[in-house]
């Protein structure tokens, strides 16, 4: 048996991660002390969290790719995302929480609607006025996304908060076809609340894995009725979103979501044994055909992206995840409908998104997941010995510690004073000592503001080490390029902008910093 107050802890830090985990950089470490001391707190024998052969595999997969990553940055920010995802799995299949903790998490959940209707009523126009403190090379891409209109509420991006909001509806209908009087109101009022979200979400994945799920319950035969109610409803929404997106008259979203799988292959023939490790989709596909067009380093089918980031090595392990959740959603479609609807919610998103890289997405499903398994699989029967358990949730406690206090130098920098920023960037760059971006962005901001050639140079030498972290980076070679130009070495600065325009042949900005280089 579970201690009581294990599934209140799950829950919690289910809720916390949805309202928190996009916006406070303190959230994931938070989550990883909450399981650590909460593993502690278990008696050694009661620590049986995670099968230890597949969690030792895993570890294994991603350990290779890792070493292969053309990314380690964001190899290691997402390998920190999915390890906490599994450990937090393990937790909620250990104390499954029970249906009123389940129908207060998605309660929880739902009301982050709020955030997400606020911003659809002018939150995003107030927002605007803060884009100047931001960093030079974030203002245009913040400002294309306020100005779209549309809402992301605590999310990072928009359709992963329609995703997140998904999560909560099939819960939130089933309690309300359960209660009575004032208290079946009250759900129907935070199930409005989830649609108005998704609506201001404007997300066309969203609507159509809603549909898909409607369209499956109505086929068992289970409130056909109330189904195809629900249904015409959502075709209304539908059109009401087709109306608002001025992007769909050139069939936009297909057309770049058919770029992103076109590049994620491209990748996947070019490193089919090790892959180019989580998240290195983007730099491993630089040289690629439809590079140009590629605007982000995710591929839009987390499958496809999974192939490419680990290669035939990881392929096994994938395959085999896909299959038990196939068989675990289809297991529990007999007896926990509501929880395996809600489950199949970011499978179903994942072939048309990226959702499962988003902590404010991943980890309240992974408590939903495990509450499904947990109530339908024994614990397992191997599980990881206590000693590593807690020597990996410390290591992971660890890590996210250093990236939260890394992330926490660069607030506020752009506003800062040019000896203040290089400080914070440096300390940023000291705390996290596997990424490149702090340098990235201090090297724009000493250019901007005219700093000396010997502090230019210094931060070039800085620059210079972190050569690892994106070995195929046109950006690092842009920055080094710049910050030796802007020194007064125009010989070297042509050597990189040569180095970037051979890494990223398509970027024209690159052609006139080749031109600048040679003409001084």
């Amino acid at each position: 048996m579970a201690p009581r107050w294990l599934p209140g802890v799950v829950a919690a830090a289910g809720l916390i991660a949805g309202w928190g985990a996009a916006r406070l950089a303190i959230v994931l470490p938070l989550i990883w002390v909450v399981m650590l001391v909460a593993a502690l707190a278990l008696a050694p024998a009661a620590r049986r969290l995670v099968d230890g052969r597949w969690l030792l595999l895993g570890a294994g997969v991603l350990g290779i790719s890792f070493l292969a990553a053309a990314d380690h940055e964001l190899a290691l920010r997402h390998s920190l995302l999915f390890v906490a995802a599994a450990l937090l799995f393990g937790l909620a299949r250990r104390a499954p929480l029970p249906d009123g903790l389940l129908a207060a998490l998605a309660a929880g959940l739902a009301l982050a609607g709020l955030v997400a209707v606020a911003q659809s009523a002018g939150g995003l126009q107030r927002a605007q006025q803060f884009v100047g403190e931001m960093p030079p090379s974030l203002r245009e891409a913040a400002t294309v996304r306020l100005e779209s209109g549309r809402a992301f509420g605590t999310a990072a991006l928009p359709g992963h908060f329609a995703a997140l909001m998904l999560l909560a509806v099939p819960l939130l209908v089933e309690q309300a076809r359960r209660a009575r009087g004032w208290a079946r109101g009250g759900w129907i009022a935070l199930l409005a609340v989830a649609a108005a979200a998704v609506a201001a979400t404007r997300s066309l994945a969203a609507l159509v894995v809603a549909a898909v799920l409607l369209l499956l319950l109505a086929w068992r035969g289970g409130g056909r009725r109330s189904a195809w109610t629900a249904l015409a409803a959502l075709a209304a929404l539908a059109a009401v979103t087709i109306a608002s997106r001025h992007d769909l008259a050139t069939i936009e979203p297909l057309r770049l979501r058919w770029l992103n799988w076109e590049t994620a292959g491209w990748t996947f023939a070019r490193h089919p044994w090790l892959g180019v490790g989580l998240g290195g989709v983007g730099q491993a596909g630089l040289l690629a055909p439809t590079a140009a067009g590629n605007i982000t380093p995710y591929a839009h089918n987390t499958c496809l992206e999974l192939l490419a980031e680990l290669g035939l090595a990881g392929a096994g392990l994938l395959a085999a995840g896909v299959v038990a959740l196939i068989r675990l959603i289809a297991d529990g479609a007999r007896s926990e409908v509501a929880l395996s609807v809600a489950v199949a919610v970011l499978p179903l998103h994942n072939l048309v998104d990226f959702s499962a890289y988003a902590p404010e997405v991943l980890l309240p499903w992974a408590v939903l997941l495990g509450t499904l398994a947990g109530r339908l699989r024994p614990l397992p029967a191997r599980p990881l010995p206590s000693a590593p358990l807690v020597v990996l949730l410390g290591a992971g406690a660890l890590l996210a510690a250093m990236a939260w206090r890394g992330e926490a130098e660069l607030d506020g920098i752009a506003a800062a004073s040019p000896q203040r920023a290089t400080a914070r960037a440096l300390a940023s760059a000291a705390w996290t000592p596997w990424t490149v971006t702090p340098l990235e962005l201090d090297a724009e901001l000493a250019i901007d503001a005219g700093r000396p050639p010997h502090a230019l140079l210094a931060l070039d030498e800085a620059l210079a080490g972190r050569g690892w972290v994106r070995p195929a980076s046109a950006a690092w070679a842009e920055a080094r390029a710049r910050l030796l130009l802007a020194a007064g070495r125009p010989a070297e600065a042509l050597v990189w902008a040569r180095e970037a325009r051979r890494r990223a042949p398509w970027q024209v900005g690159l052609v006139e910093l080749e031109s600048r280089c040679a003409a001084r």
